[in-house]
């Protein structure tokens, strides 16, 4: 032996070579495995008949399932993991059931298997029969009572302000990253209520900043069942996208999503609320339709819908997240649908603050404060409860919800009272627009005066007109213009 290199002691070098001997037999094992799940009982020439023994072992399809199910059973030994009807596999981390991705859980199975698993069709087979040894049929996510809410480190009872373990029968789908302090304080946000709502502080405080309140105690709760989506409208520099953010910031960023009024009955946008507590934009156009059927499943019915999200299986779905919509303008509401407006809370914000007056520090305050900001949302969540669910609705918002009917059905209630019957006519969409658009002093397209048309029943095809050159296009058919006035357009101008 070479004097300069190393000495190894006997006992490191037995070590290694008995780990490299393990490695070695749970490679060996792994191919035996394989060969024995997909060529009978191992032996190189031999393959038994599939129901008889060879040399006193079970049957090959008895040994096939008898090893697939112990491998499945050292998996959910190791981790507790649930399936629901459509195969998705979700973990229970202490408090929540986290839903994995595919590689997510096919990394799971190998981290408790190891090379017995390496191969493809044997890890296919152990995760296929998992879904189906830890199915749910009956499985309903946030089985909490009505007035608790998950808190990061147990579940409290709005009733009697004690906090309670997380119990994997909760089946809650996420938790707010909070603990409850009752004692907790927010100086800076209560003094941004006082700037937004100047009666704030007053003995009978302004009612919109106690809507606010309850509103946000109502994303706390893992429930949809008060039935009320929140419009904050105002012009800019009011504080209303900064009260969003607040809201965003108590149920945690990762539990929101956006998704927009006119896509809620959409299959495949709304996927994103899945396992979501908050669905917030801050961007709403005056010419967006809020969507009538999707609308009011998402905010008013608390039944499941149709989840169909692309290159995945379509599933249904129980959505709990809250609605928060901030908007200069309000969106348009289709004609016949009170009640989507009986579904709104509408805050008004009308103070806008000029530029010494507006903090650019404003969040970085906040976020120090936020356990206080979380305690006085609880108190919301404990007032409305109290309330059965009722809201304290603002005197401001008669008079936004007026406005808001009277502009939602202006196309609808033009068309209704300029048309005629009037066989053979035939009135282009994009004539109407702009007829309708300098009537109420609106942005009309060719898309709304069809949407209304539809909605009352009107024929709608494409056809050519006399009123705007030869080329086809949409029109309303058998009608005339009570009052018609000229209109001249590029041949063929329609952009249904």
């Amino acid at each position: 032996m070479n004097d300069d290199e190393p000495q190894i002691d006997d006992d490191v070098r037995k070590d290694a070579e008995a780990r490299g001997r393990r490695v070695v037999a749970d490679v060996l094992d792994a191919a035996e495995i394989y060969e024995r799940l997909c060529s009978g009982d191992g032996r190189e020439g031999s393959t038994p008949p599939e129901n008889t023994d060879t040399a006193g072992q079970q049957p090959t399809s008895k040994r096939k399932s008898a090893m697939l199910r112990a491998m499945a059973d050292e998996v959910m030994q190791e981790f507790d993991l649930l399936a629901d009807v459509h195969g998705n596999i979700y973990r229970y981390d202490g408090a929540t059931w986290k839903m994995l991705t595919h590689p997510q859980f096919e990394r799971l199975i190998i981290d408790v298997l190891g090379p017995k698993v390496y191969k493809q069709t044997i890890r296919g087979e152990v995760s296929k029969l998992i879904s189906l040894l830890a199915q749910k049929e009956d499985l309903k996510w946030g089985r909490v009572a009505p007035h608790e809410i998950p808190c990061r480190s147990g579940v409290l009872n709005l009733k009697t302000r004690q906090m309670r373990p997380h119990n994997r029968e909760d089946y809650l789908e996420a938790v707010l990253p909070w603990d409850y302090d009752s004692n907790a304080e927010c100086p800076y946000w209560q003094n941004a209520l006082e700037t937004w709502f100047p009666y704030y502080g007053e003995a009978l405080p302004d009612p919109r900043a106690v809507a606010l309140q309850q509103f946000a105690g109502y994303c706390l709760l893992p429930h949809a069942k008060f039935k009320r989506a929140l419009f904050l409208k105002g012009p800019g520099d009011t504080g209303k996208s900064e009260a969003v953010w607040v809201l965003r910031q108590l149920v945690s960023e990762s539990l929101c999503c956006s998704l927009g009024v006119e896509a809620m009955d959409d299959p495949r946008q709304r996927y994103v609320l899945q396992g979501k507590m908050l669905n917030s934009t801050t961007e709403i156009s005056a010419r967006a339709l809020i969507s009538d059927s999707g609308f009011k499943q998402l905010v008013s019915t608390e039944e499941p819908v149709l989840i169909d999200r692309k290159f995945h299986d379509p599933f249904t779905y129980t959505p709990v997240a809250k609605h928060v919509f901030a908007t200069n303008s309000l969106p348009r509401v289709p004609k016949r649908s009170a009640e989507i407006f009986n579904r709104l809370l509408i805050v008004v914000f009308d103070r806008v603050l000029p530029d010494e007056a507006q903090a650019p520090d404003f969040r970085d305050k906040i976020k120090s404060e936020l356990p206080g900001v979380f305690a006085w949302a609880i108190e919301g969540a404990r007032a409305l409860i109290e309330l059965k669910g009722k809201f304290t609705d603002p005197p401001s918002t008669a008079a936004v919800l007026a406005e808001w009917v009277s502009e939602s059905d202006a196309v609808t209630d033009w068309l209704e009272g300029n048309l005629d019957l009037s066989k053979g006519g035939r009135l282009p969409l994009a004539y109407l627009a702009q007829l309708v658009a300098t009537a109420i002093k609106q942005p009309v397209s060719s898309k709304d005066v069809g949407r209304a048309a539809r909605n009352l029943g009107l024929p709608v095809a494409k056809v050519r007109s006399n009123l705007m050159g030869r080329s086809p296009m949409y029109c309303i058919l058998d009608h005339a213009v009570v009052h018609p006035i000229e209109f001249t357009a590029r041949d063929g101008e329609d952009n249904l």
